[in-house]
C-alpha cells in the first residue's frame, strides 16, 4: 500500500511540473556563440538621399547557420568600435541570406552631397551580436530629380547635344547628327544628317534616314530657332542654315557672294533671322516674305576692322543683337549701331562662347570664366569663386534669379550666396562638358552635354 501511495505522489509531481505555465514554457538557451564579423561591406552606389550597401552575411554561430538580423550604423565622421553606438542607427527590414549569398541594404533619409561612413553588426536569435564590420564610406549625390536621354532610350540621332529649344511643351533637340522633337511622350527624328561614302560609283548611306522627306540634309547642327510651329530654322556647322517648313526643307549656304556655311548660332528678332558665322560675320534674313539677306561688317576692334568671327548670338533689350566674338570680346547691334565690349572698356576676356541677357544684366560665358555686365560695371567669376572650369560654354537664369553655368568640367549654380557644382561623380549628369542650358515652361532645366541630354528638376 505504501508503495502505491509513493508512486501516486511521484506521478502527481511530474504532472504539475509539466503543466506549470504552459503558455510561456521555459526553454533553456545555451547559445553563446555570436556570428563572425562581416568583412566585405561596401557602398555600391548612392542617390541624393540614400545609400545602397552590399555585404555577405556570416552565420548564426561564427560562419555556420543563418543569422537573425542586421544593424547598420552611419555617421558623417569615422566609425570605430568605440564610437559605434554614437552613430545613427538603422535596422534593415529583411533577414540576412543564408551562406554566401550577397545581401543588399538600402539606407534611407540621408542628406544630399554629404559623405557618410557605414558599419554593420549582425545578430543571431539569441541576441548574440557580431563584432563591428569593416568600414566603408561614400558621398551622396546632389539633390534633385534627373532623367537622362541618349541614343539607347530615345530617338536622339547622336549623343552630342548642342541646343534645346521649346515650342510650348514640344522640345526641339539639336545634336551633332540632326534634330529630334519630344512632347514628353513621343520622340520624332525630324532632321538627320547624312554621311555618304563613295565606293566606285555606288553611293552608300551610312546612316538611316528616318524621315525621307528630309533626305540629303546638311551635317552637324549647332542651333535651332523657332519662327512658328510650322517653320523651324536649323543652323549647321558647315552647310549654312536650313528651313523646315511642313514636309519640305530649304537650305541656304550663301547669299549674293557672301558665305554662311560656318553657322555658329541663329536667333530670331526684329522679324528677321540672324545668323552668326565663324568665317564671315553677321547676317540677317527678313521673315516678312521679302526674303532679303544682309551682311554686316562687325567692328571687332578699332585697330582690326572687318566682319568678325562670331561664336554665339543673343537678343537683348529692344531686340538688340548681341554677338560673342572669337577673339575680341563682344559687340551689340542696337538701332543700326554697333557697340563693342572689350579690354578697352573693362571686358578683358577675348573669346566669348555664350551670351544670355536677363533683365538689366548681360552674362558672358568665356574661356576665362563668367562675366556679368550690370550698371556699366563688370563682375567676373572663375574657378577661384566656385566654377568647376574657366571655359564656360552655356548659361541660364532660373525664375528665382539663380545663375546656372555650364562648363567643360561640370555644371554650377550660384544664388548670390552659395555655389553648387554638379558633375558625373556627384549627380546623374551624363557628361561633364555642358554645351547648352535652357529652362522649360515648367521650370525644368534641360542640359545638353557631350554624351546625352538631361532633364533636371531642382
Amino acid at each position: 500500500m505504501k508503495k502505491i501511495l509513493v508512486l501516486m505522489l511521484i506521478t502527481a509531481m511530474i504532472f504539475v511540473s509539466c503543466t506549470d505555465d504552459e503558455s510561456n514554457p521555459i526553454i533553456p538557451n545555451d547559445d553563446t556563440v555570436a556570428p563572425s564579423a562581416i568583412t566585405d561591406l561596401s557602398v555600391a552606389f548612392t542617390t541624393g538621399d540614400a545609400a545602397t550597401l552590399y555585404l555577405t552575411a556570416t552565420g548564426d554561430d561564427g560562419l555556420l547557420g543563418r543569422a537573425r538580423t542586421y544593424e547598420v550604423r552611419y555617421s558623417t565622421s569615422m566609425i570605430d568600435s568605440a564610437s559605434y553606438f554614437q552613430a545613427q542607427h538603422y535596422i534593415a527590414p529583411d533577414q540576412p541570406n543564408v551562406g554566401t549569398a550577397a545581401d543588399t541594404i538600402v539606407v534611407p533619409n540621408l542628406f544630399p552631397n554629404t559623405k557618410y561612413y557605414f558599419a554593420v553588426k549582425i545578430a543571431d536569435e539569441a541576441a548574440n551580436w557580431s563584432p563591428i564590420s569593416n568600414i566603408d564610406s561614400a558621398t551622396t549625390l546632389q539633390g534633385g530629380t534627373w532623367t537622362v536621354y541618349n541614343i539607347s532610350n530615345s530617338e536622339i540621332p547622336l549623343n552630342i547635344i548642342t541646343d534645346v529649344q521649346f515650342d510650348g511643351a514640344l522640345k526641339y533637340i539639336a545634336t551633332s547628327g540632326g534634330v529630334s522633337t519630344f512632347d514628353n511622350t513621343t520622340w520624332d527624328m525630324i532632321y538627320e544628317s547624312r554621311s555618304i561614302a563613295f565606293i566606285d560609283t555606288t553611293i552608300i548611306a551610312l546612316d538611316t534616314i528616318i524621315d525621307t522627306m528630309y533626305n540629303n540634309t546638311p551635317n552637324f547642327v549647332n542651333s535651332i530657332a523657332i519662327e512658328s510651329s510650322s517653320r523651324i530654322w536649323i543652323g549647321t556647322q558647315e552647310s549654312g542654315v536650313a528651313l523646315l517648313e511642313g514636309d519640305s526643307i530649304q537650305t541656304y549656304s550663301s547669299h549674293d557672294t557672301e558665305s554662311i556655311t560656318s553657322t555658329q548660332d541663329i536667333v530670331i528678332a526684329q522679324e528677321k533671322l540672324w545668323v552668326g558665322t565663324l568665317n564671315n560675320g553677321l547676317h540677317s534674313f527678313t521673315l516678312d516674305g521679302s526674303d532679303v539677306w544682309e551682311q554686316f561688317d562687325v567692328p571687332i576692334n578699332p585697330n582690326f576692322p572687318g566682319s568678325g568671327k562670331i561664336n554665339c548670338l543673343s537678343t537683348g533689350v529692344n531686340n538688340a543683337i548681341w554677338a560673342g566674338l572669337n577673339l575680341f570680346g563682344a559687340t551689340v547691334l542696337d538701332n543700326s549701331l554697333f557697340t563693342n565690349y572689350s579690354d578697352a572698356n573693362g571686358f578683358i576676356n577675348g573669346q566669348v562662347l555664350e551670351i544670355v541677357t536677363s533683365e538689366n544684366k548681360v552674362l558672358f560665358g568665356t574661356d576665362g570664366g563668367v562675366y556679368i555686365f550690370e550698371n556699366n560695371g563688370w563682375i567676373n567669376f572663375t574657378t577661384v569663386d566656385g566654377l568647376p572650369d574657366n571655359v564656360v560654354l552655356a548659361l541660364a537664369v532660373d525664375a528665382q534669379g539663380t545663375y546656372w553655368f555650364g562648363t567643360r568640367e561640370g555644371l554650377a549654380s550660384f544664388d548670390g550666396l552659395d555655389w553648387t557644382v554638379y558633375t558625373t561623380s556627384n549627380s546623374y549628369l551624363p557628361d561633364n562638358q555642358i554645351n547648352s542650358l535652357n529652362f522649360d515652361m515648367f521650370g525644368n532645366l534641360w542640359i545638353g552635354t557631350q554624351n546625352g541630354l538631361a532633364k533636371f528638376t531642382i
